[in-house]
């Protein structure tokens, strides 16, 4: 998984499907155009305007409902450039009443926001369909929550004296906007602007635009070594730290904000089997497994990667299943430790 741009994979019928829609959107554009423009100011014409011509293109590749990630990012320089949608600071104290011309303009900018998400229509409950197959199955930011599709169970329903059956995925996730739907509603519903998320990662991000670039590289997980000496020896609990890049500002780094240590301290009996079956699949071990059950595990590799590792392999990615960026980074922290298995093996 490539999460440079936000690579994840929605199939083209999905997307074609996505702007099928688009000229019902276009027409509720031009009549608020229209029908307000003595009461709409010039910069939010040419907003509505720079909007239509990103619905009327035709190729997914391009259009602003459909397009991927990095091509949104220039597509927010744009609409930037006509008008940063962003709240100014009001310097007094109450500012529901505050008439001065700064809370005016947040309040034309917040009114005008509604009024895009309003033409849009962004109901997450029609949206999540589409990430049922995206690749993604965890929380993208903590990586601790599964985010999947359920299938419910078929249910019986009377309607008009006759019974249907009724078959329906259920959503284990919501969906966060990376780019703000209230600070750029022209991307409440374009699909590589959501991502899967759970609902505590969500209610702390909030509004906060997070950079999403090579976001795995910038977090590393490891277990304190003298926890580890101690644990070893029998005599204590594994302690987890972190080491953030994801900001400069130790308050702003996503591990604070999140409280990544916080939820993977709870996971440390996953790294305590990660090290028992370190343990027991000596070499030789993994060797007659691969002879005997070839069908079922495959090579020595594969029993390294997927048996003693427990989770998909990093060329696999993080977000096939929870805990699996913390348990690669776990397991490269015990393989640095030389000499540590020849001891017990």
């Amino acid at each position: 998984m490539d999460f440079k741009n936000v690579d994840i994979s929605i199939e083209e019928h999905s997307l074609n499907s996505h702007i099928n829609n688009n000229q019902s959107l276009i027409q509720s554009i031009k009549a608020l155009q229209k029908n307000q423009y003595n009461n709409i100011d010039i910069w939010q014409f040419k907003y509505l305007q720079l909007l239509v011509n990103k619905l009327l293109l035709t190729d997914t590749s391009v259009n602003i409902l459909t397009c991927k990630f990095h091509v949104l990012l220039d597509y927010k320089v744009e609409f930037e450039d006509i008008r940063d949608l962003n709240k100014e600071v009001c310097s007094r104290r109450s500012k529901k009443k505050c008439n001065c011309e700064v809370c005016k303009e947040n309040r034309k900018k917040m009114y005008f926001s509604n009024k895009v998400q309003g033409i849009l229509k962004y109901e997450h409950n029609k949206l999540r369909g589409y990430y049922a197959n995206c690749g993604v199955k965890v929380c993208y930011i903590c990586n601790a929550q599964y985010a999947v599709m359920a299938k419910d169970e078929k249910k019986v329903k009377n309607s008009n004296y006759k019974k249907v059956n009724q078959e329906r995925d259920k959503a284990k996730f919501e969906l966060d906007h990376l780019l703000s739907k209230s600070i750029f509603p022209c991307f409440s519903i374009s699909l590589f602007n959501l991502l899967p998320i759970c609902p505590p990662c969500n209610k702390i991000k909030s509004n906060r635009e997070i950079d999403v670039t090579n976001i795995f590289t910038k977090l590393k997980y490891k277990i304190t070594i003298d926890s580890f000496r101690k644990y070893y020896k029998g005599e204590g609990k594994l302690n987890i730290e972190v080491f953030d890049e994801t900001s400069r500002i130790p308050n702003e780094q996503l591990s604070t904000v999140f409280d990544l240590v916080g939820i993977y301290q709870n996971h440390t009996d996953v790294i305590e089997e990660l090290i028992e079956r370190k343990i027991k699949y000596t070499d030789k071990y993994k060797e007659v497994l691969a002879r005997s059950f070839p069908g079922i595990v495959g090579t020595e590799k594969n029993i390294e990667d997927r048996l003693v590792i427990g989770t998909y392999s990093k060329k696999e990615g993080f977000l096939k299943r929870p805990l699996s960026k913390f348990i690669h980074d776990i397991n490269d922290q015990l393989d640095s430790f030389t000499g540590y298995y020849d001891k017990i093996k």
